[in-house]
């Protein structure tokens, strides 16, 4: 989608980002051995770091899909080539982007959150945007 923007009585198009919402079952992705030290490769040195601290193999799978579904995100809607997205956290935790935008780039907010089986992803373009996905159980329904 684009907006048009007038800049000194010019007519300049600029690429917008549309909201996204994403889901992604981690619990049905099994990696095979080469797959994960592949996605390993694709994440930070600081991330990767980070994914390798959790105690259980699920939790450390489910930051991994986190990962990379920002990563896949900002490559296809900021066209940055994966290699040189640049993340970091806030003091609070959420993953924010430090690449400098070009003028035709809408900056935009994305967080992502896990439980459960599943790794959600959204993102607004110029507004901040959370997500948190909560397993539930139904009363009497033993799962």
């Amino acid at each position: 989608m684009f907006d048009s923007i007038t800049f000194y009585g010019m007519s300049l198009e600029r690429l917008t980002m549309e909201s996204v919402r994403w889901a992604f079952s981690y619990r049905a992705w099994t990696p095979c051995c080469e797959e994960w030290l592949l996605a390993m490769r694709l994440v930070q040195p600081e991330e990767k770091k980070r994914i390798e601290q959790f105690a259980f193999g699920r939790d450390a799978k489910a930051a991994m899909a986190g990962r990379l579904m920002i990563r896949k995100l900002i490559a296809e809607k900021l066209k940055i080539p994966w290699n040189k997205i640049q993340l970091q956290r806030t003091s609070k935790g959420k993953p924010v982007l430090v690449n400098a935008l070009s003028s035709t780039q809408s900056s935009f907010s994305f967080n992502v959150s896990h439980q459960g089986n599943y790794t959600v992803l959204a993102a607004e373009p110029d507004c901040q945007v959370g997500i948190d996905i909560m397993k539930t159980t139904m009363p009497g329904n033993g799962s």
